[in-house]
């Protein structure tokens, strides 16, 4: 496939694209009906609803045993989007569950985004009753088998986030999740807050919460201790059928072990910015990114999405070098300059087509499949990549 033809293949990809998104976020289904707790399970005199939106309250004289939740009843997502508005009106701070197990009544463990009136900390990733917090704002995580955590890059420059800023106190805002097999992404309000691939599971005890979790309830936090209010509405969600695969990083962010580069204009750089974030977990190394001074023939990796046909999908960030805007109106907003992308191959549905979804980027520049069983990373400009990820689908059928 020539340089040329390949661009002429993500313009008409794009037009597809375009198409596709102008119907109002197809797959999405509304889990809350904006009337009453239809669905919905937690401490009576807690929850309830007003002016269509879920509201959790306690006060002075009616607190909460400890942290509680509103469960959704209707389901166990595995791979799923979630997308929901939520604001804090008062006191202490709340968070969306999921992939998350019932322990007591209205009490659960696993996975938790964090909401609080506070830049910054609202959008971590905290593992409630379990390994407690896990990923810092900004930063892209990964957990190894023994549960060893590691920041492995950064997903968006903490500073530039709270400039934007990403959240607004006592304002609606917006949370969206996105979750595939073992790899995990938040957004608040368009912007990539944190990123994790995790790979921990406690083989000598399988029912520990203290590992990660592939499925599990959906709920809403009310916290224990100081009294609080805190309001959700527009609960959407989308349960994807792909049974995905374990995702890998594909830039070891150290050299260019895996990867071809045919005429010496790529190499590794350390990442520019946001490497001094404030955070609880410490590189275990330098933050490193892809770069390439332009002009040249592009990177071609050797990880190869075995077999040649699976279905997969690629995420990766990119920016010319030079760049630095934050905000925008995409549906995933540029940090720094850095945009993030998203490219689906084949799929349940569509196993023997190619399908692409640009979640951001650039009509001129990007990723294409040079051949089933490479990655490319073609650029006329210097650019640089980094959080270079696959997740791999599932496998098509035998023949």
């Amino acid at each position: 496939m020539t340089y040329t033809f390949r661009h002429a293949l993500l313009a008409l990809l794009l037009c597809a694209a375009s198409l596709a998104s102008a119907a109002a976020e197809p797959g999405f289904k509304s889990i809350f009906n904006g009337q009453d707790l239809t669905g919905w399970d937690g401490r009576p005199g807690l929850w309830s609803v007003k002016d269509g939106c879920i509201r959790g309250e306690t006060t002075a004289t009616n607190r909460a045993p400890g942290n509680t939740f509103l469960i959704w009843r209707d389901g166990a997502p595995k791979n799923f989007e979630l997308k929901l508005r939520y604001r804090i009106l008062t006191g202490n701070n709340s968070g969306i569950q999921y992939r998350s197990r019932e322990t007591d009544k209205w009490v659960v463990t696993g996975y938790q985004g964090e909401i609080v009136n506070q830049l910054g900390k609202t959008g971590f990733l905290y593992h409630e009753a379990g390994r407690g917090w896990l990923t810092d704002v900004g930063d892209f995580m990964e957990i190894d088998a023994d549960g060893k955590l590691d920041v492995v890059g950064i997903v968006a420059n903490r500073k530039a986030l709270m400039d934007a800023p990403y959240h607004t106190d006592k304002e609606w805002n917006e949370y969206h999740i996105v979750c595939r097999g073992n790899h995990i992404v938040q957004y608040l309000n368009g912007y990539p807050t944190v990123e994790l691939i995790d790979n921990h599971v406690d083989k000598a005890d399988p029912k520990s919460p203290k590992q990660r979790s592939l499925e599990g309830v959906i709920a809403l936090q009310i916290h224990g201790g100081a009294a609080m209010t805190v309001d959700f509405k527009d609960i959407r969600l989308k349960v994807l059928d792909e049974n995905y695969g374990e995702a890998r990083r594909l830039f070891n962010g150290v050299d260019l072990t895996g990867w071809k580069d045919a005429d010496g204009k790529w190499s590794v750089v350390p990442l520019a910015e946001g490497t001094d974030s404030p955070r609880r977990t410490k590189p275990s190394g330098p933050l490193n990114v892809l770069k390439c001074a332009g002009g040249g023939n592009p990177a071609i990796g050797l990880n190869t999405p075995a077999p040649r046909t699976a279905n997969f999908v690629l995420r990766f960030q990119r920016r010319v070098v030079g760049a630095d805007k934050t905000g925008g109106d995409t549906p995933i907003k540029p940090v720094s300059g850095w945009e993030t992308w998203e490219v689906e191959i084949g799929g349940k549905q569509k196993a023997a087509k190619i399908g692409v979804r640009l979640v951001s980027g650039v009509a001129n520049e990007g990723w294409l499949p040079f051949d089933w069983s490479l990655i490319t990373l073609p650029s006329d400009v210097a650019v640089e990549y980094r959080n270079i990820v696959l997740i791999p689908g599932s496998e098509p059928p035998a023949k």
